[in-house]
């Protein structure tokens, strides 16, 4: 794959957020792009000790990254600043926050600034993506003049910020910007899609987190043995595909780095998947979260915000849910309470009518 120019101009970039995510992209596109960026990372309101943790010790401890040299970085008072003259701003902050945020930086941006999240979720009211989230939004501050980029794929923080070989997906309705940016992020060792699927890679991000919860209690229910976690895996893929299709994406973005891609990785290990192992054998949901000590467990919200979106895909006819989204039926009864993940999977593997 090409990687451009090398004499093409530097890129501004701000990377608002200072958590793993955040700082691991500020230091790939910093520290390891074939294209030289300019690159400022600026905390949240909630990170300015983590702001000055990294200036202090110019490292990331959670990451086990040295900062590169060349970046910038910023606290929440100072935004302003760090948006100053920037050619695109990354968003990674949470779902609940999005909206918000995308209309505090549009203020500092100008005509033209990409505006790119790797956000994962489904908003809760609107039950539309993030990346619609995010246009929405800044068609009601005017900043229609403002292209939205949905990063997604396979990444892990840690071994992003490490320059592990790794293919992430830009997907856009703007192909120019999202080229832009895939130019931007290319190394020798960083492979970057393009996609005008926004909605189906958006989709792919949110719903692999949530199914990892219920790939994880196989590693309770099956110990030992693969079948039932390769059965799980290709159900999984399928009814993303389904769901992707309902709501008018396309489905074979599911079949990509946007989808299984992503999807592999999750169900590797992680939060979704330890709290579907402790579901798995025999916790409540209560329980199983009083034993993860309040970590945040990114599937558990993903699953409660797509279930009324698929309700509501189904009152459009668009699907049937016994029909096309078994699996996910089940997992609704897990998190609802109504069944233990033994029961609602052995109701699963029972099932003989399903697509």
């Amino acid at each position: 794959m090409a990687s451009g120019s090398n004499t093409e101009k530097t890129l501004s970039v701000t990377v608002v957020g200072a958590g793993v995510m955040g700082t691991a992209l500020a230091v790939h596109l910093a520290g390891h792009t074939t294209q030289k960026n300019s690159v400022r990372l600026c905390g949240t309101e909630w990170d300015d000790q983590m702001v000055e943790r990294l200036q202090a010790d110019w490292r990331c401890p959670r990451l086990g990254a040295a900062l590169p040299d060349g970046l910038k970085l910023y606290r929440w008072s100072e935004r302003e600043q760090a948006a100053a003259g920037a050619d695109a701003i990354i968003l990674a902050v949470t779902s609940q926050g999005l909206s918000e945020m995308t209309a505090e930086w549009s203020k500092y941006a100008a005509a033209g600034t990409i505006m790119a999240s790797i956000t994962k979720g489904i908003d809760s009211e609107s039950l539309t993506t993030m990346a619609e989230l995010m246009e929405q939004t800044l068609e009601r501050e005017g900043r229609s003049d403002i292209p939205v980029v949905k990063l997604a794929g396979p990444l892990r923080a840690n071994e992003l910020a490490h320059g592990h070989p790794a293919e992430a997906v830009f997907a856009s309705r703007s192909q120019e910007a999202a080229g832009l940016l895939r130019r931007h992020f290319l190394s020798p060792q960083f492979r970057c899609e393009l996609s005008a699927d926004v909605v189906g890679t958006d989709l792919c991000a949110s719903l692999k987190n949530a199914y990892a919860i219920a790939f994880g209690m196989a590693d309770s229910l099956y110990p030992g043995v693969d079948n039932p976690k390769a059965a799980l895996f290709g159900r999984i893929a399928a009814e993303m595909q389904r769901i992707v299709a309902a709501y008018g994406g396309d489905p074979a973005t599911v079949a990509g780095n946007a989808g299984i891609g992503d999807l592999y990785v999750t169900v590797q290990g992680g939060r979704n998947r330890t709290l579907g192992a402790l579901l798995g054998s025999g916790h409540t949901l209560a329980a199983a979260l009083e034993q993860m000590q309040g970590q945040t467990v990114e599937g558990l919200a993903a699953a409660r915000e797509a279930w009324p979106l698929a309700k509501r895909l189904e009152a459009q006819e668009k699907l049937v849910i016994e029909r096309d989204l078994p699996l996910f039926a089940r997992l609704q009864e897990i998190l609802s309470g109504e069944k233990t993940a033994s029961q609602a999977l052995a109701d699963y593997w029972a099932m003989s009518d399903i697509a």
